[in-house]
């Protein structure tokens, strides 16, 4: 995982119609629509670099429980348009090496990050545009959310790096109805969520076709031409 976890910021999708509005899904852990879009307009068009390229993981069981990881901020990560809480709950997921395809960029972070290596990894769900501060930088990440099945619901930290170490609190399999619960829920029983449309995206992955054996595929649910604007609104 690339130490910065830019997941509580503005943001914009770009593929799944209005899934990054922040609305609904998972509640105000989508922390708004302050953020660039992806098509050019306001930060991440003037960007001196490239966007920071990462992946990430809706992460299924074989019971369609989703995996997240709850994250505490340690102050690295600002947002000039709202309030990055304390602590949140993210999809394992994170930078991508030189090189690597979002597959084996996704491969590879969840693997250090919660041990689990069996993934079956379908279609790519949504592409979001995140724009922060990282140590003070003004910095673009681009997240591509992948729908991707284990049949191992065991999470480990073993690997994680020193920096995640630090910020690392636990970890969750949520079911879909929990998710919708929290959506709905207020202060102190509501948790922090992201991205945003989270409940959307699961129900997206659950509708990739159930794989068979264990070289199985998932199938995109979604009709052609592929990254039709799904899934769902939020």
């Amino acid at each position: 995982m690339n130490p910065a976890t830019p997941s509580p910021a503005g943001t914009s999708g770009s593929g799944s119609g209005d899934a990054g509005s922040g609305d609904a899904g998972s509640g105000d852990a989508g922390l708004g629509d302050a953020a660039s879009s992806r098509s050019g307009s306001g930060d991440a068009a003037s960007s001196p670099t490239p966007p920071n390229q990462r992946a990430r993981a809706i992460l299924l069981d074989p019971d369609d429980r989703v995996l997240l990881i709850l994250v505490h901020n340690d102050g690295a990560i600002t947002n000039p348009f709202q309030e990055v809480p304390d602590e949140f709950w993210i999809t394992p997921g994170g930078g991508a090496e030189p090189g690597e395809t979002p597959e084996q960029n996704l491969r590879r972070e969840v693997a250090e990050e919660t041990g689990i290596t069996d993934l079956i990894v379908g279609p790519e769900l949504w592409l979001r545009t995140v724009a922060l501060a990282w140590h003070g930088v003004p910095t673009i990440f681009e997240e591509r959310y992948l729908a991707t099945r284990t049949r191992n619901a065991t999470c480990t930290f073993d690997h994680i790096e020193p920096e995640e170490r630090k910020v690392f609190r636990g970890s969750r399999w949520w079911t879909l109805a929990e998710l919708t619960a929290n959506a709905a829920a207020s202060a102190p029983l509501h948790h922090t969520i992201v991205p945003p449309n989270l409940v959307e995206l699961v129900v997206a992955a659950i509708g990739s076709r159930r794989a068979d054996g264990p070289t199985g595929t998932i199938t995109d649910p979604r009709p052609s031409p592929p990254r039709p604007d799904t899934p769902a609104a939020t």
